[in-house]
């Protein structure tokens, strides 16, 4: 099954509002098939730790290729009750194949770990 969506969103200069006017969504973590987003320039990931006491870890794969050997990504980790922001994900290194960049979600999160994607304005 694909990866579920991270819509990307730009805000504008009211606080917490998008450039049509609604708030930010968060989507769930996707245990199963895990998550993505479409890469721009400026493009970050947030994920925000629901689980009061337990630390999980989202990983977004490298999609560049040294020397015929694909590096393999560090695990994050985002502790409870936290939030974490990742990126920007330069193009030639995070875009995969479908022209996304991929978030392995944490097998044992449920539906703890929640992501937003915000693409900043320049």
């Amino acid at each position: 099954m694909p990866r579920t969506n991270v819509p990307v969103v730009t805000p504008n200069r009211t606080p917490g509002l998008l450039a049509g006017g609604t708030g930010v969504s968060e989507v769930d973590g996707d245990t199963t098939n895990d998550n993505s987003f479409t890469n721009g320039d400026g493009t970050y990931c947030q994920v925000r730790n629901a689980h009061a006491t337990v630390t999980y870890t989202v990983t977004f794969p490298i999609a560049q290729v040294v020397d015929g050997i694909t590096p393999v990504a560090v695990a994050q980790n985002v502790v409870a009750l936290t939030t974490r922001l990742f990126g920007p994900f330069p193009a030639n290194v995070y875009t995969q194949s479908d022209g996304t960049v991929w978030v392995n979600i944490d097998d044992a999160s449920g539906t703890n770990l929640k992501l937003k994607a915000v693409q900043v304005p320049r």
